[in-house]
């Protein structure tokens, strides 16, 4: 594989950077500009994980490449799963799984339709693209919850997911508006209509929410976060269409620094311990600096 210049950063080439990890060295990949981030992010844990390995000679790795890196891994880590019987059921369902994963592979330079759910840290809505997190055992988490205890919030939309609630939202601007054309009518006093008023009244409440947490994470959803991950666990964690690597260390949550632009950096961590608040930058051995 040739080795890239600095032109080559791109959606399709990824610089490669030598961290350490818990005293190991690991090399961890590197975005510019909007690339594939969940391919990235799955792609960080298994290299931290010291699953995938990239030669220490490259400083670039191409899109493809890296689609081929996780590829021959998931047919080496699922034949071992299937136990070498390729008749069992436990087996074809692997396939049928792997099938379905490497045909999703190739299109994460493009991103990826995830739809999360209020109800849970772990809450998605199922696709066939959450097979490759399934497949390469990388949990996804998001911290966008609501309370349950907010009953009445709970109670309206904790068990939907955001394509859901959008609709609700849609719904809740067509009831006012019925509503509103029914008050300008002619007649002295219109009947009321329970149907149109629940579907603002709970228009309201997620609208309510929706803008208390337009950072797409909640307080709740971060106190979530640090009771459900385990201590140096690794993990995805996704917000705002966005992907990274997360990890857990003394009960404290930290993202992996991938933007280009720690490159050349000492800093690899950013600590996540609050919903809107200053970042914290830390260097490998999760240490707080003020460099970036």
């Amino acid at each position: 594989v040739r080795l890239m210049s600095n032109e080559d950063d791109s959606t399709d080439n990824y610089r490669i950077k030598d961290v350490v990890f818990f005293g190991a060295p690991r090399r961890i990949l590197l975005q510019s500009k909007n690339g594939p981030c969940p391919l990235l992010a799955i792609c960080n844990v298994l290299l931290l994980r010291n699953l995938l390995k990239i030669s220490p000679d490259l400083r670039y790795i191409t899109f493809f490449e890296l689609v081929g890196l996780v590829s021959d891994w998931l047919f080496e880590a699922n034949a071992k799963d299937s136990g070498g019987d390729s008749t069992s059921s436990r087996a074809v369902n692997l396939r049928e799984s792997l099938s379905s994963c490497l045909e999703v592979l190739p299109k994460l330079n493009v991103g990826l339709d995830v739809n999360c759910k209020f109800g849970g840290v772990t809450d998605f809505e199922y696709t066939q693209e959450m097979t490759v997190f399934d497949l390469c055992d990388v949990s996804l988490y998001h911290g966008w919850i609501v309370a349950r205890e907010d009953t009445r919030a709970y109670e309206t939309f904790g068990n939907l997911s955001y394509n859901q609630i959008v609709e609700r939202i849609i719904a809740c601007e067509e009831a006012r508006e019925k509503l509103c054309a029914k008050e300008t009518d002619a007649a002295p006093e219109g009947q009321p209509n329970p149907e149109l008023e629940k579907l603002v009244e709970e228009g309201l409440i997620i609208k309510d929410f929706m803008d208390r947490t337009a950072s797409q994470i909640s307080y709740d959803g971060l106190m979530a976060l640090h009771d459900t991950v385990r201590e140096r666990q690794l993990a995805v964690f996704f917000r705002n269409s966005h992907f990274n690597a997360m990890t857990k260390y003394e009960g404290k949550l930290y993202l992996l620094c991938t933007d280009i632009a720690f490159a050349n950096s000492h800093l690899v961590w950013e600590r996540f311990t609050e919903v809107d608040g200053d970042t914290e930058y830390c260097d490998a051995e999760f240490r707080t600096s003020t460099e970036r």
